[in-house]
């Protein structure tokens, strides 16, 4: 509306109240747009605040190198031989050699017996966790209430012989009649020696019985004995002949004994439901290290006199391929059927009392 058009009082008034309102509203949106401005403001301000403390790194919690993982408890395994470190006890020495013992958690202690009659028995008497015999020895002390259970093998053929010097002329088990016939362990006396003999209607009277102990060398070659029932098959004889003594070598298996485990691992059977885990696990390092020792035979052999100097001997050299071939790929298992046959034959021989159920003379710790 024109202002010269504006003639009443309350037009002025209208006008007046008009103009006072914009500016009124001019204001309040000026500082409207004020605020959002210093609003806007600020949040860039405490954007960048939060962008510069993002891009800061973590605070450090420690500045020590992290500590090396704690390794479980080992289990100690003892094992007592049967007689000094040679070949027939390579299994163990490489498994050692190899780290395989301790992969599995295991330490495992070897030690020599004074007495090679005394390793089972301190299997049995508790005081050993595991010792080193053979097939018949088990059979001869469970009939004898040892509680003694066979848990692995290590040579799976027989390795006793009778050897004789040749120049006493023996050659079977009748022309031992009247002779020296030595022996190193009670077994080779009560059980081989007895068995032979009375396969051809002899008994022990018939001969001169010597307990040699460790001392089957002095004793042939002094010729105090003319012949030995011994488990060293394929190293005795070498030995002797070094020292000009000529032999005559019938493995026992000839003269009647039955096919049997020439080497074997003995547990405690009250003790074995505790000791399982550990005798598995030591049975799988064997298993490992005869199949390492049939692929690197070289290596093995190289191992073995390494660790343990005194088996470089020639008479262990040559006595080595045939030993290597008889080591038991599966120690684990077990052949029930020749265990069997080992009992009844030596019940049928009167040389034990009664025949043991077989899950109490052997058993697979697999």
């Amino acid at each position: 509306m024109p202002l010269t058009r504006l003639r009443r009082p309350w037009q002025y008034a209208a006008l007046l109240m008009a103009f006072i309102i914009g500016v009124v509203l001019f204001g309040y949106l000026n500082k409207g747009s004020a605020a959002t401005e210093v609003s806007a403001t600020q949040l860039s301000q405490h954007a960048e605040s939060f962008q510069v403390q993002a891009l800061e790194p973590p605070p450090a919690t420690t500045k020590a190198p992290p500590g090396a993982i704690a390794l479980p408890p080992e289990t100690p395994v003892d094992i007592v031989l049967d007689w000094f470190p040679g070949p027939q006890h390579a299994a163990l020495i490489v498994a050692e050699g190899l780290g395989l013992f301790r992969q599995r958690g295991l330490t495992v202690q070897l030690s020599t017996p004074a007495d090679p009659d005394v390793p089972p028995k301190l299997v049995a008497a508790s005081r050993a966790t595991l010792a080193i015999t053979d097939q018949p020895t088990l059979h001869r002390l469970v009939d004898e209430g040892k509680p003694l259970v066979r848990v692995a093998t290590l040579v799976e053929l027989p390795m006793a012989a009778l050897i004789a010097r040749k120049s006493t002329g023996i050659n079977s088990s009748l022309s031992l009649i009247d002779h020296r016939v030595g022996y190193s362990r009670q077994t080779s006396y009560s059980v081989l020696m007895r068995a032979i003999l009375q396969k051809e209607g002899l008994n022990l009277s018939h001969v001169e019985a010597r307990d040699v102990h460790f001392g089957v060398i002095p004793e042939m070659t002094e010729k105090r004995i003319d012949a030995v029932i011994d488990g060293q098959r394929f190293g005795l004889p070498r030995q002797l002949a070094d020292l000009g003594v000529a032999t005559q070598v019938i493995p026992v298996e000839r003269l009647g004994i039955p096919i049997h485990d020439g080497l074997i691992l003995v547990a405690n059977r009250n003790h074995y439901a505790v000791q399982r885990d550990a005798i598995r696990r030591l049975v799988s390092a064997l298993g490992e290290a005869d199949r390492w020792i049939l692929d690197h035979p070289n290596q093995a052999w190289d191992m073995l006199v390494e660790r343990e100097p005194s088996i470089n001997t020639a008479a262990n050299a040559e006595a080595w391929p045939h030993i290597r071939s008889r080591l038991s790929l599966s120690p684990g298992a077990v052949d029930m059927a020749r265990y069997r046959r080992m009992e009844r034959f030596l019940w049928e021989q009167d040389i034990i009392g009664t025949q043991t159920p077989l899950d109490q003379l052997a058993v697979d710790p697999g």
